[in-house]
């Protein structure tokens, strides 16, 4: 069977998703999983690009192989950040068989409390000054979308973040001027 290993990238904040397909490399597939699902929305899926990194007549075995290759490459440098699982058992076909015990509760793969969000950790010591330099006006609703538009995280991580971790800002927040 002629199967496809793909390289999703988002061409606004270079986050990559790793992907299995069987068919033809030129077809519009651009991945199922959750992760890159959710990027799809809030992006648009205009500004995702797709690259084919193999194309071949392999066994589903074999391509399960390679998806987990390519996974665990991009992994140890940092990227495939859209990828939940480590590759291989997953996908449609995965799913769909009477042998899958997925329950489609990505919650078992990603503890979100403890998710590494690089672009947070970069900013370790700037988070504050960045925000406070955004011109974002606390005072009115919406301020917690912008702050997880500008750092590229969900709205509620970013919430919960400040909420955490600067509760004297957080509180501030709901001061009218």
């Amino acid at each position: 069977m002629n199967y496809y290993i793909y390289l999703i990238k988002n061409t606004i904040n270079g986050k990559t998703y790793i992907g299995k397909h069987k068919g033809i490399s030129n077809d519009n597939y651009m991945g199922s999983g959750k992760l890159i699902k959710e990027a799809y929305k809030k992006y648009g899926i205009e500004n995702f690009s797709k690259e084919i990194l193999f194309e071949g007549n392999v066994s589903l075995n074999e391509i399960n192989e390679k998806e987990k290759y390519f996974i665990k490459k991009f992994r140890a440098i940092g990227k495939a950040e859209y990828n939940i699982l480590d590759g291989g058992d997953g996908g449609f076909e995965y799913i769909n068989s009477s042998n899958c015990n997925y329950n489609h509760d990505t919650s078992k793969y990603i503890n979100y409390d403890k998710r590494d969000y690089p672009e947070w950790t970069k900013l370790e010591k700037e988070r504050l000054e960045i925000i406070y330099k955004s011109n974002i006006d606390f005072s009115k609703y919406g301020w917690v979308g912008k702050i997880s538009k500008l750092f590229d995280i969900s709205g509620n991580k970013a919430g919960l973040y400040i909420k955490t971790h600067y509760p004297d800002f957080y509180k501030s927040c709901f001061k009218r001027k």
